[in-house]
């Protein structure tokens, strides 16, 4: 169905996906309430290059869907957000309005960058100094993805699209940026290194099985 439609829904829980496929919503799949992995993301792509997040609108739904981006960005997905009006979650939705207003909702789905800077606007508001400050600080991570990915003609475009929001020049938000990355690039190659895409994650439990595959050979 996934490849049929050409792009996969993700929803957060059991109830959401069941309800998604009682009304014919079938290329509706769930992370069952975790952050998505990387291991899913290369998953999706088996099937298409296209994902809709549409997570829970409570904050624990909305900081799960952020953290959903990172793995589909960097396994080279086309990714966008739906946020369901009146704080509904899919399945509440999809009883109450049924499948054709639910996919107009899709229609509607907003560029992942796009989502994060709404979600800014609406946490700092625009109506302090400090409240603008919070706002591009806090984009510069979903830029730095961005830029890990070699996607630098988006990063680019959202340098200015931060700019404009926030009605500062692109050069002062360039110039922040460069400091973000000075202040944490050295922290962060050495807190996510990957393989393959794959976040390598030193746990005790990845050094556990290590050990065990060490007996075994």
């Amino acid at each position: 169905e996934i490849r049929e439609q050409k792009f996969a829904i993700v929803m957060e829980g059991y109830m959401d996906v069941l309800r998604a496929h009682q009304c014919d919503v079938c290329n509706a799949v769930a992370t069952l309430g975790t952050a998505l992995t990387f291991e899913q993301a290369k998953m999706l792509k088996r099937y298409s290059t296209d994902v809709v997040l549409m997570y829970d609108t409570d904050n624990a739904g909305i900081q799960a869907a952020l953290r959903g981006l990172e793995p589909l960005i960097t396994m080279g997905l086309n990714v966008k957000v739906v946020t369901l009006p009146s704080g509904k979650d899919p399945d509440e939705y999809l009883q109450e309005k049924g499948k054709d207003e639910f996919y107009q909702v899709i229609g509607k789905a907003k560029p992942p960058l796009e989502f994060a800077l709404d979600l800014m606007v609406q946490q700092f508001g625009m109506n302090s100094i400090q409240g603008s400050v919070n706002i591009v600080s806090g984009m510069f991570p979903f830029l730095e993805i961005l830029e890990r990915n070699s996607r630098l003609v988006e990063m680019e475009l959202y340098k200015k699209t931060i700019a404009d929001r926030v009605n500062l020049d692109v050069k002062v938000v360039s110039d922040q940026y460069k400091q973000f990355k000075r202040k944490t690039g050295t922290q962060r190659k050495n807190v996510t290194p990957t393989v393959d895409g794959f976040a390598v994650l030193t746990t005790g439990k990845i050094n556990a099985e290590e050990e065990i595959l060490k007996l075994l050979l």
